[in-house]
């Protein structure tokens, strides 16, 4: 048996023409969830690759030694670091002049990747960390329309804006405070002097601060995260808007 299809197909040039198959636009709306992920991702990724450099630089000038009795001054190590040599257990601490010092040493004992130092862990922090800023300060926002009775076309006031911007602020430094501890304890290991353990990396540190201190230990220093997150979100994004 024979079957004859009646579909006609064009031809041109001896070749079938095949239809065209349209492809569905898609857009993702800037005020969406997903929208607050994804770009909040790349912006927190690209931004930390060009800022962890001189965030290196601010915390290990901020935790040297206030007292020194370097007799050469500079990026030295106190008498014996020589001796105890490698970034090991019994290194000295290391003092610097300021933040040109800083960074020469770190060329001259490290190299550049030097300066990146702990970075994985704050590199994926800060993906988490801006994607969930950027959630929580749209949410907060819609939560302010609910209770203050205000229409979307409204702009919130200034007030308001602030408000949303401190509140997501402080959500956002449950998150980041064990990112920060992780972080700066991998960026000094090296130039901090005489301490107990030696980290490899931030596993090492997690593993290391959840037998030491438990869940508890990821949380020092929290009040002064929360106080810059929570206050510098109410500034930023009172002016943002």
């Amino acid at each position: 048996m024979t079957v004859t299809s009646t579909t006609s197909v064009p031809v041109l040039d001896g070749a079938p023409v095949l239809p065209e198959v349209s492809v569905p636009d898609v857009q993702i709306q800037k005020n969406s969830r997903l929208a607050d992920l994804l770009f909040g991702s790349v912006a927190g990724f690209t931004g930390k690759l060009v800022e962890y450099p001189f965030d290196t630089i601010k915390v290990r000038l901020q935790t040297q030694p206030l007292a020194t009795s370097l007799a050469d001054g500079g990026a030295a190590g106190i008498a014996g670091a020589a001796a105890a040599g490698g970034g090991g257990a019994g290194q000295a601490a290391v003092t610097f002049k300021g933040p040109w010092d800083c960074f020469q040493h770190a060329l001259r004992t490290q190299g550049i990747l030097g300066l990146y130092k702990g970075l994985s862990a704050p590199l994926v922090g800060c993906m988490i960390e801006n994607s969930a800023l950027f959630a929580a300060y749209n949410h907060i926002q819609n939560l302010i329309r609910t209770y203050t009775s205000t229409p979307a076309e409204t702009p919130l006031s200034l007030p308001q804006l602030a408000t949303a911007g401190f509140l997501s602020g402080a959500f956002v430094s449950l998150i980041l405070t064990p990112i920060e501890l992780v972080k700066c304890r991998l960026q000094v290991q090296d130039v901090a002097g005489p301490r107990s353990v030696n980290y490899k990396g931030p596993l090492s540190i997690i593993t290391h601060t959840l037998r030491s201190d438990g869940l508890k230990g990821f949380y020092r220093g929290h009040l002064g995260t929360f106080l810059r997150e929570a206050g510098g979100g109410a500034a930023w994004f009172g002016t943002y808007e």
